[in-house]
C-alpha cells in the first residue's frame, strides 16, 4: 500500500470504543484501545495515501451476556445484561 500511495484498511471496533458503560470495563477498554490505534495509524499513513476507517457500530441484541461464564466452572450469568 505505501509503495503504491493507496488502500485503505477497516477495523470494525463497537460505539463503547467511545462511550463506555458500566459493567464492561474489559470489553470497553478493548474497544478503546483498538480505536487509539486506528486513529494514530491514520495520522501515520495520511502522507501515503492510505485511508484508515473505524466502524463502531452500536448495541446489537446478542446473547453474548446471557452465555458468558460465570467465576464458578461450569456456571453461566443466564441473563441478557439489563444495563445496556
Amino acid at each position: 500500500m505505501i509503495k503504491n500511495k493507496s488502500g485503505q484498511i477497516v477495523g470494525i471496533s463497537s460505539a463503547q470504543g467511545k462511550l463506555a458503560t458500566c459493567y464492561r470495563s474489559s470489553y470497553a477498554g478493548s474497544k478503546h484501545a483498538l480505536s487509539g490505534i486506528l486513529d494514530s495509524l491514520r495520522s501515520e499513513l495520511y502522507d501515503d495515501g492510505i485511508k484508515v476507517t473505524n466502524i463502531l457500530p452500536g448495541y446489537v441484541k446478542t446473547n453474548v451476556s446471557k452465555n458468558a461464564f460465570g467465576a464458578n466452572e461450569g456456571e453461566k450469568f443466564g441473563a441478557t445484561d439489563k444495563n445496556i
